[in-house]
């Protein structure tokens, strides 16, 4: 599946430094505008994140059982930002 250059590309380097900076720095300009507390702040910027896993689920109410494929963002760069609530 992941061979299949039609819909997924090869990358040579591993950018989650760079999400994780980038996000940072948006966090941080929402915090300076006072959007955000110190508290919540500290919460989203200051983990550990990992590269996202790739797995696949099989289809199998379908003929052949295809594979859908998941991206689980969990421990991901933008982990902490995709579950706030209001």
């Amino acid at each position: 599946m992941l061979t299949d250059d039609a819909f997924y590309n090869i990358i040579q380097e591993d950018d989650t430094d760079l999400v994780i900076y980038e996000s940072n720095e948006l966090l941080k300009q929402i915090h300076d505008k006072g959007y955000l507390d110190n508290k919540r702040l500290r919460h989203l910027t200051a983990y550990k994140a990992q590269l996202p896993i790739f797995y696949c689920l099989p289809k199998i109410h379908k003929r052949n059982t295809p594979l859908r494929p998941i991206v689980s963002p969990v421990h991901g760069p933008t982990h902490g930002i995709s579950i706030i609530h209001t």
